[in-house]
């Protein structure tokens, strides 16, 4: 399959899209298009220029949806936030599947227009990268389907991602019209929460502060407590003030009615409280997280299979951070939109 890049102007995800389809094997990378973004506004989030990047990976340089539409048999999409629906929408419209980075989309009516153009398209569309492809997550997702803990009570999530203070001032990132990290990295927890139980957010509480940072009032620490549809609770915790201090990238806590599942760093391994005493179980390991994410999503264009995050799981974490957002700035509960 002949695959391509849309959108250059986003930090990390360029460079991981392209290390990640060179990984996989089977498939030609054959294009990058930089939707008509200019030098510098590429240039400041990913330190090359378009031409330097389509260069370097032997790739054709396009700039519209059009050109790309006529390369490539299918496209993984990263770009500012607020364009991220118009791209992923004129993409399905033009009959290619799309893997888009998170967050998809950080508006309710951004994530119908891409639920939408789905719907008409009828194509394979996934989000990612997610919590659940990350090993400790995996590794607590098999002993809960082993029944290792009994039935489910509650949840602890908790994503670590750096300290917001030592960001690259010139990221979008920094630009309050693009989200925060309720919308960035709040996708983390939203979906490791879903991963565990299946179920979505009905109403979400949460606080946030601003420590370290000094991008406006971007808050770099995040709690939350959700309410899920059937009753169960979540604590969620977004932690963007840490150094290297040996937080994992996804730490969870899970209760159930005949133990308790912890998986928390620096340890690579999760441990299983029962009566029977504490079991240490190292990671699952295996195919890389994007690897296995970006696969998945390949196979199933092919007709092999699912996407590891469906496009209706994707809007349920979306909502679910726009309404947690909303939350810690009016001091109240708030429901969540249903989107699908």
């Amino acid at each position: 399959m002949k695959l391509a890049i849309v959108g250059l102007d986003s930090p990390y995800w360029p460079m991981a899209f392209a290390d990640s389809i060179g990984r996989i094997g089977g498939h030609t990378l054959v294009a990058a298009c930089d939707l008509w973004r200019r030098d510098r506004e590429v240039r400041t989030q990913i330190g090359a220029g378009p031409w330097e990047y389509a260069e370097t990976r032997k790739l054709r340089l396009v700039h519209s949806i059009d050109a790309v539409a006529a390369e490539a048999d299918a496209c993984l999409v990263c770009t500012r936030n607020t364009r991220m629906p118009e791209v992923v929408e004129k993409l399905l419209d033009a009959k290619k599947p799309v893997y888009v980075a998170k967050p998809v989309a950080i508006a309710i009516d951004g994530m119908r227009r891409i639920l939408a153009a789905r719907e008409r398209s009828n194509l394979v569309c996934a989000a990612g990268q997610t919590a659940r492809s990350s090993f400790a997550l995996r590794t607590v997702r098999r002993l809960l389907a082993e029944g290792r803990i009994g039935e489910i009570l509650s949840m602890r999530v908790t994503h670590q991602h750096g300290r917001f203070a030592d960001w690259n001032k010139d990221w979008w990132y920094t630009d309050p019209a693009e989200g925060d990290a309720f919308d960035w990295l709040g996708w983390y927890v939203l979906d490791g929460a879903l991963a565990i139980c299946g179920h979505r957010i009905a109403r979400i509480a949460g606080a946030a502060r601003r420590h370290l940072a000094s991008f406006g009032d971007m808050p770099d620490l995040i709690r939350g407590m959700a309410e899920l549809d059937d009753g169960r609770v979540a604590t969620l915790e977004v932690h963007f003030t840490v150094g290297g201090w040996g937080i994992s990238f996804v730490e969870v806590e899970v209760v159930g009615t005949r133990g308790v599942i912890r998986a928390i760093g620096p340890a690579e391994e999760v441990v299983v409280l029962s009566d029977k005493g504490a079991e240490r179980v190292p990671w699952d390991r295996g195919k890389d997280p994007l690897d296995l994410e970006i696969d998945a999503w390949l196979r199933a264009i092919g007709g092999d299979g699912s996407p590891l995050l469906s496009l209706e799981e994707s809007s349920r974490i979306v909502a679910a951070a726009i309404a947690w957002k909303a939350a810690a700035r009016e001091g109240r509960w708030v429901e969540v939109t249903a989107l699908a």
